[in-house]
């Protein structure tokens, strides 16, 4: 549980100064759900957020399970999570579909989740153009104790 807590303390402050290309955009508070190992994919830690003012609520599972997917059709997540690193996607859904940016991430893994979860269908609050700001990082299960 612990480890869910840091997800969202670190997607909190790293949306706090978000200064990216989208920097219009404001995010509400985000939520965290933590994803079970199944086979090659670890257990993962996902953070969700959407545009301020919008139910993430509605979001946050549909997104997680597209985000499970995506991992265990992209093996370099794995490796980008085991090491520690995170990986951060930005999106907008319109439609209840997920659409990726103009410019992919640099690190392989989240390129590949980029590519992965483009067009993937999503439960939003209203169909209107929402944007959608997601944090992933292995879920370590010593990360509460001692």
């Amino acid at each position: 549980m612990h480890g869910a807590a840091l997800v969202l303390a670190a997607l909190a402050m790293s949306l706090a100064g978000c200064d990216e290309s989208k920097s219009e955009a404001q995010y509400g508070e985000p939520v965290g759900i933590q994803i079970a190992a199944h086979g090659a994919v670890p257990a993962l830690s996902v953070a969700v957020a959407v545009t301020k003012g919008r139910d993430v609520s509605v979001t946050v599972s549909s997104v997680a399970g597209a985000v499970f997917t995506a991992a265990a059709a992209c093996p370099a997540v794995v490796a980008t999570v085991a090491g520690g690193s995170v990986i951060r996607l930005m999106f907008t859904a319109q439609g209840n579909t997920l659409h990726a940016p103009a410019k992919l991430p640099e690190d392989p893994g989240g390129a590949c989740m980029v590519r992965a979860l483009d067009g993937k269908a999503v439960t939003t609050d209203k169909p209107d153009l929402l944007d959608v700001i997601v944090e992933i990082r292995a879920d370590t299960p010593d990360a509460g104790r001692r």
